[in-house]
């Protein structure tokens, strides 16, 4: 299973973010953190619904413990999400849709996102249980996304030393975070 999440997240990760955006999330929020709170409000709902979603679809095929279903159902409710979003963005003025769409589909491509629903698939055993897990991972990735929105400033001023200025200092910094995180949440 973990090999299957590793490879999961490296394609999304590595084949989708980095040949066709050129970055991956964080370092796109690098350069424009002004996005970065959308994109963890975004991915929190893609987390919510999508675990939901992914609940139900685990009841409707009894796809349990399937080693390739599950990644398939995962990009699926992803994708399915990610339509229903850009669909409901065609309705915003023009001089924001385009910004709209693009941040809709960075954040269902986020491997943040494609990872909790991924990890989520057999851990509920009920619709709130699904719900709120989704809900709980999702509201944990924006804490991340507004702590790191918040750090930008300081990561990028001159007063950071150069080695560790803009997206190296913004990557360890995220990196810190997790840890911390893993750490509050362990046990």
């Amino acid at each position: 299973m973990t090999l299957s999440v590793s490879f999961l997240l490296a394609v999304i990760q590595n084949a989708l973010l980095t040949k066709f955006f050129g970055l991956s999330e964080l370092c796109a929020f690098s350069k424009k953190p002004s996005g970065m709170l959308l994109h963890g409000v975004l991915s929190a709902v893609f987390c919510t619904a999508g675990s939901w979603l992914l609940y139900r679809l685990r009841l409707l095929f009894q796809f349990s413990g399937s080693a390739l279903w599950i990644p398939l159902c995962v990009v699926f409710v992803t994708a399915l999400l990610a339509g229903v979003m850009l669909a409901a963005a065609n309705l915003l003025p023009d001089p924001i849709k385009q910004p709209a769409r693009e941040l809709i589909v960075r954040s269902a491509c986020s491997g943040a996102v494609l990872g909790i629903l991924y990890l989520c698939t057999d851990a509920y055993s009920g619709d709130l249980a699904a719900l709120s897990g989704g809900f709980r991972s999702g509201i944990g990735y924006f804490t991340a996304c507004l702590m790191l929105w918040a750090a930008v400033p300081a990561l990028c001023s001159g007063k950071m030393p150069e080695r560790f200025r803009g997206e190296r200092g913004l990557c360890i910094y995220a990196v810190l975070l997790s840890m911390a995180a893993a750490c509050m949440t362990a046990g």
